[in-house]
């Protein structure tokens, strides 16, 4: 048996999947929108769909690549990648990690652009309770194992060995069963699967829970009879609570997996576990790219009953900066609560958002500042604190500037007296050390503490053995501690971070030096870059809000204290800012700002609003009678075109400025209305 789809381009490979990427049966139904992405309705009618279609309509697709193995007498590996080119690594089935996969139709137009050698399945959570699951059956003309298939449910295909097989389905969360000797493997988290289209079978939507505890587990347990336990083994497992195998993991994602002597000790303290130990250990080596099933495998089978217990894994990921997310210590002190709770069951009256400096700061958010060097983020960031300063102090913490520029530039900025404060020591820490400073600069500033400035935010935390700032999951955790900072003590603080030295970047928050995090998990971040060709002058945009649409202005910078003269004459300057445009609102606009005529960017832009252009034409001329209708009605009108989530959001939006109501209906359908417009009086 053997796929015919093994390494050809993505039409072979879509023309083989069961429906076609063309496919529209369907295309509203059977389907909901759950955590931003479409996901299987369990409706008896969409029982009857094939799974496979509905797997087609869900944001959970990858592309993968076989890539040889570090050690050469071993088989390649299939290392899987986002569309966006990046490798998929670190914590996986979190939001950033989800946010990241792609339609299907988007992964199979990658593959056909890269090179790659095929597309690929993300199981896991889906965010409503539901999980995508997964059971590999591997090698079976050596494990005599076929027979298994004829009893699974769900989507079934040929895996790209043209030996094996995967089986798909959707439901509950089951315990993984990791690579072994057997040819089995199941999971419902943490993995994906290669997809070839060479379909054995399709049962429709199906939980293979069941099937993989009944039948799959019984054979995954067999090759234990035939392993000679060691002296010492472990005979009996220990038991733990499903919140202590939650800290292990989020403990685990603190360790580096690629280091021997860690790897074989938290394997070694797992151990105890039995199964559930097992799956933790191996979920966690996978995110080495040394990592290789089989020698795991073989490794967890040596390990031996030691004096060690899981607490080990605790005691060890402290050392590399982890803090146990439901201690007290992961957590800022808050009063202590009165035993009620108040339940909102009246609407209440709108509340404003409040701002240190309209619209650019609001209050009690942690902020990013981002630019290269000499785009005047410091300028900038001065700047507000400065204006402010007759209503709030500011409270400076430094790894980049004297103490002494910082509040020569905040005097003679128009800075009133002791409204800055400043902290420079080597030795700062974020975690240990910003909230005894903010306290203390309460008590010495002249006004209110309404701005904390970190400069640079990433030179002022202590990252932990295996973190750095291009660690998604070191860099979350950061901003959420100064998040939350920021609203118990009632300030905006605003960190200041760099870009990146490449170019073209296709979304600009990707252009930030580190994770994606220092964009994605902030509220509001600003970017701010040097116009080309034109001396002192800036562009300031916002890179991620979720407080306002998308806005920006340009400005300059202006000297305003001029220091002694170096050795070739230069006076070095301290400066503000200063705007000298009205503000710029809509992406649109905005890249259009600052891109030249030739700009690929732009063109990606101007073809994009050409596209949502169309599809606005043609909702309204279908909407015209004033009848109500769904979105595929005005989908219909469309030929080949096939409008994202995002060209919806960009449709929806002009619509309803152009008097178009919509509601959401069942199943989250949308359904649009045009009413006639009152004429003027």
């Amino acid at each position: 048996m053997s796929s015919s789809n093994v390494g050809q381009p993505s039409e072979t490979v879509q023309d083989n999947l069961p429906g076609g990427t063309n496919s529209t049966q369907g295309a509203d139904t059977g389907r909901q929108h759950i955590g931003g992405a479409e996901q299987p309705n369990v409706a008896p009618a969409d029982q009857q769909r094939p799974l496979f279609e509905i797997m087609q309509q869900c944001r959970r697709w990858l592309l993968w690549r076989q890539e040889p193995n570090s050690t050469p007498d071993r088989k390649p590996r299939k290392i899987p990648y986002y569309v966006n080119g990046k490798k998929r690594q670190g914590l996986l089935d979190t939001d950033t990690d989800l946010q990241r996969l792609a339609a299907f139709d988007e992964a199979c137009r990658a593959m056909s652009q890269g090179e790659y050698t095929g597309v690929a399945f993300a199981l896991g959570p889906d965010g409503s309770g539901g999980v995508w699951q997964g059971v590999d059956i591997d090698d079976v003309s050596k494990t005599k194992l076929s027979h298994l298939v004829m009893d699974a449910p769900g989507y079934v295909e040929v895996t790209p060995s043209g030996d094996g097989y995967h089986v798909i389905g959707y439901g509950r969360p089951f315990e993984t069963m990791g690579s072994n000797s057997t040819g089995v493997e199941a999971y419902s988290h943490g993995r994906f699967f290669t997809v070839t289209g060479n379909k054995f079978q399709d049962g429709g939507l199906a939980c293979i829970a069941d099937y993989a505890e009944r039948v799959i587990a019984p054979v995954h347990r067999a090759n234990r009879s035939s392993v000679t336990m060691p002296t010492g083994t472990h005979t009996s497992t220990a038991h733990v609570q499903p919140r202590t195998v939650s800290e292990l993991r989020s403990a685990l994602n603190h360790l580096p997996a690629d280091e021997y002597h860690v790897w074989v000790n938290i394997g070694l303290a797992l151990c105890c576990l039995g199964n559930t130990g097992r799956g933790l250990w191996m979920d966690w080596s996978a995110t080495s790219d040394k990592f290789d099933s089989s020698e795991a495998a073989k490794k967890w089978q040596s390990f031996k009953s030691t004096d060690v217990s899981y607490e080990t894994v605790f005691h060890t990921a402290q050392q590399y900066g982890w803090v146990n997310p439901n201690s007290n210590g992961a957590r800022i002190q808050h009063a202590a609560p009165t035993g009620s709770i108040d339940v909102v069951v009246e609407e209440p009256s709108i509340v404003n958002i409040e701002y240190l400096d309209n619209p650019f700061i609001p209050k009690g958010q942690a902020i990013g500042f981002y630019g290269r060097g000499e785009s005047g983020k410091s300028s900038a960031a001065a700047t507000f604190c400065s204006r402010n300063s007759d209503r709030y102090s500011t409270l400076w913490i430094t790894s980049e500037e004297s103490p002494s520029h910082i509040i020569t530039r905040h005097k003679h900025s128009g800075g009133h007296d002791k409204t800055m404060g400043v902290v420079s020591e080597s030795g700062f820490d974020i975690y240990t050390h910003l909230e005894a400073a903010i306290k203390d600069s309460k008590k010495k500033l002249a006004k209110p503490l309404g701005f904390v400035v970190l400069d640079a935010v990433v030179a002022l935390v202590t990252w932990g053995k295996g973190e750095s700032a291009n660690d998604d999951g070191a860099v979350k955790r950061l901003i959420g501690f100064i998040d939350r900072m920021a609203q118990a003590e009632g300030v905006s603080i605003l960190m200041v971070g760099h870009l990146n030295k490449g170019k073209g970047h296709e979304h600009i928050a990707d252009a930030v030096l580190g994770a994606t995090a220092w964009t994605s998990s902030v509220r509001l971040a600003y970017m701010l870059q040097k116009v080309p060709e034109e001396d002192y002058a800036g562009f300031i945009r916002t890179a991620k809000t979720n407080v306002n649409i998308h806005f920006g202005a340009f400005y300059r910078t202006i000297p305003v204290y001029q220091m002694a003269a170096n050795i070739d004459g230069f006076k070095p300057s301290l400066c503000k800012i200063e705007f000298t445009s009205e503000r710029i609102y809509g992406e649109r606009n905005l890249i259009q700002a600052m891109a030249d005529d030739d700009d690929v960017k732009a063109e990606k832009v101007n073809a994009k609003q050409k596209r949502i252009d169309h599809i606005i034409d043609r909702a309204l001329h279908v909407l015209q009678d004033g009848a109500e209708k769904t979105r595929a009605d005005i989908q219909t009108g469309l030929g080949m075109l096939e409008p994202s989530r995002r060209d919806w959001l960009a449709v929806d939006e002009s619509l309803i400025r152009r008097n178009v109501q919509i509601r959401t209906g069942e199943r989250n359908k949308n359904y649009y209305q045009l009413y006639p417009t009152t004429p003027s009086q």
